[in-house]
């Protein structure tokens, strides 16, 4: 049966020119001439935005002998023709781009680059705000390939202090530098973003815990870093304004070994046991905490809902997760909240995507998983690390060093005691020097 939407080969005409894609042309039998690329997206104006980052010196790449539209259609269809024509051309210009990769910095056109970097900034800027989190999905994403990579700054500067909190809801990790504090900028963001925060996310159990979901999957953690535009000076004022803030988001996901980078912040949390307790941590560099991606990371629009307010927020997405042991993430469970309970799930449910759009920046063309695999450290790299930590507990091995001194002094005296004191008295020697050397070791440790 033929259908509104058939086309028969004797119906078909070819277009006069190639620009002439979106512009449509006259057939034979139409009542209406197609509409124009203006007429068919005039109703959405982010669709059109969607088109423009697509890129129309693509067009060519669209076969229009693919694009079928009926050849008898009446007053009743216009709109539905309309409707049928924008997704179509959707569907082919999102072909096209996906399987357009420059093989060179010499063949991406500036022009067009910050083009498409407006386009991209427009969107996310008219859509309207929607609760956080949400899943993400590769194969449902808007990849832009034009774009400068991000640049980290300041990442590799040790900080003067550097804090850990447990809020009562989560475990907050702070620093203070004599100098610039860290910020992020280019790629789609404009203006600096510094360093406020990072924090942690997790469940009950390794099953849970990501307050993103990937491909519809949760893992047991998530970390947060959270950044404020340095024109609004500190975060509570970046909080009010719709791009003051932004959060990298990193998945934690399970792996044998311990976690060397990880281990200062783990080690802190014994002291750290009750809510709004706070203990110094050695400081370190941003650099070993994170992984500095400068491409091929999801961006959308989000928010933060508080109890009297909502906070707008652009979450940044990397598909590289950070790896840590089992011992690791469950450390963070045995923290108590502001009734003295374990924190045992302090993630926020998944949200529907809504009509936001997610863009995917600079893909690789690695694309069988949203997720990537944690990068695996070569011999260098984990030399420097175990250097690094310790020269990190180098403290903690003098001290230990004292006690033992302290051990084989004790038992010396008790030895020489010994021929001069009774049984009883002997005892009771022995039993306070005990008691003393087991505070000594309680405050050590």
């Amino acid at each position: 049966m033929r259908t509104d939407l058939d086309v028969g080969a004797g119906d078909r005409r070819e277009p006069t020119r190639s620009d002439e894609i979106l512009m449509g042309y006259q057939r034979k039998n139409f009542k209406f001439q197609v509409p124009s690329e203006d007429e068919a997206f005039q109703h959405d104006g982010k669709s059109k935005h969607l088109l423009q980052i697509l890129g129309k010196s693509h067009c060519d790449m669209v076969n229009l002998q693919k694009c079928h539209i009926s050849c008898q259609l009446d007053d009743r269809n216009h709109s539905s023709a309309l409707l049928q024509l924008k997704f179509t051309f959707h569907n082919a210009f999102s072909s096209s781009i996906m399987s357009f990769h420059p093989t060179s910095a010499e063949s991406i056109d500036d022009h067009q680059t910050i083009d498409n970097l407006k386009n991209v900034c427009e969107v996310l800027e008219s859509e309207e705000l929607h609760e956080s989190p949400i899943d993400i999905n590769i194969s449902k994403v808007i990849p832009v390939d034009l774009a400068p990579p991000l640049s980290w700054v300041n990442y590799d500067s040790p900080p003067k202090k550097m804090k850990i909190t447990n809020t009562g809801h989560t475990v907050i990790l702070s620093a203070k530098w004599g100098q610039e504090r860290p910020y992020i900028t280019s790629g789609v963001l404009s203006g600096k973003y510094v360093f406020s925060q990072l924090h942690l996310h997790w469940g009950a159990n390794d099953m849970e815990g990501s307050e993103h979901t990937i491909d519809g999957r949760q893992f047991p953690g998530e970390l947060h870093v959270v950044l404020f535009k340095s024109c609004y000076l500190t975060q509570e004022a970046a909080l009010k304004e719709r791009d003051g803030v932004v959060i990298l988001v990193y998945i934690l996901n399970l792996q044998d070994p311990p976690n060397p980078n990880l281990q200062p912040i783990v080690d802190a949390l014994p002291a750290i046991a009750k809510a709004h307790t706070s203990a110094k941590v050695p400081p370190t560099e941003l650099l070993y905490l994170m992984t500095q991606f400068e491409a091929d990371y999801f961006i959308y629009r989000g928010s933060v809902c508080t109890s009297d307010c909502v906070h707008p927020i652009m979450w940044m997405i990397t598909r590289v997760p950070i790896g840590i042991s089992p011992d690791q993430m469950d450390s963070l469970r045995f923290l108590l909240d502001n009734e003295d309970e374990l924190i045992r799930r302090n993630f926020r449910p998944v949200q529907p995507i809504s009509k936001r759009h997610i863009f995917h920046i600079l893909p690789s063309t690695s694309k069988y998983s949203t997720l990537l695999p944690a990068p695996v450290q070569d011999i260098g790299e984990k030399i420097t690390q175990i250097y690094r930590i310790q020269l990190l507990y180098s403290k903690e091995v003098d001290e230990r060093r004292k006690l033992m001194k302290a051990q084989k002094q004790l038992a010396v005296e008790c030895l020489f005691k010994r021929a001069k004191l009774s049984n009883k008295d002997f005892l009771s020697s022995t039993e306070s020097a005990v008691s003393s050397l087991s505070k000594y070791t309680d405050f050590i440790f």
